[in-house]
């Protein structure tokens, strides 16, 4: 039974990338395109060969239909080949360009919609068994 408390976290609505659309990833001078995979008005996901460290701080550039997002954020742990981010700060200009670009992406069925008790539970046994995996190896 979902919870429905304070504690419960809840989670911006995502949408999906559909055209292997590129993000501009600036680390310290240097600049690195990687392809977006997922963007809600929290953060996103890119496709990575070599994932950043978790906390790595970063600008990204993204090309959007309401204009260009230029905006400050930190890596997540990385994941299979893709590596989730999150905005560390968006001023009001660049929060509400993004608003407009996800919500006309969401407008065009990009948005991702609930996830099913299958899913939540897939996901979950996926990051256990990476876990495993990478206790073994020595990850």
């Amino acid at each position: 039974m979902a919870s429905s408390g304070p504690n419960r976290r809840n989670r911006a609505p995502r949408v999906k990338i559909p055209n292997r659309e590129n993000a501009v990833i600036d680390i310290g001078g240097k600049q690195l395109t990687s392809e977006l995979f997922k963007l809600s008005i929290n953060g996103g996901a890119v496709r990575v060969i070599k994932p950043f460290r978790e906390s790595t701080l970063a600008e990204i550039t993204l090309q959007t239909t309401s204009g260009n997002t230029v905006a400050a954020i930190q890596f997540l742990r990385p994941g299979d080949g893709v590596q989730g981010f999150r905005f560390v700060q968006l001023d009001l200009a660049t929060r509400t360009r993004l608003e407009a670009a996800l919500e006309q992406m969401r407008k065009q069925g990009l948005g991702e919609g609930q996830r099913s008790v299958l899913q939540l539970c897939t996901n979950v046994a996926r990051r256990v068994m990476q876990k495993a995996k990478n206790q073994v190896t020595g990850v």
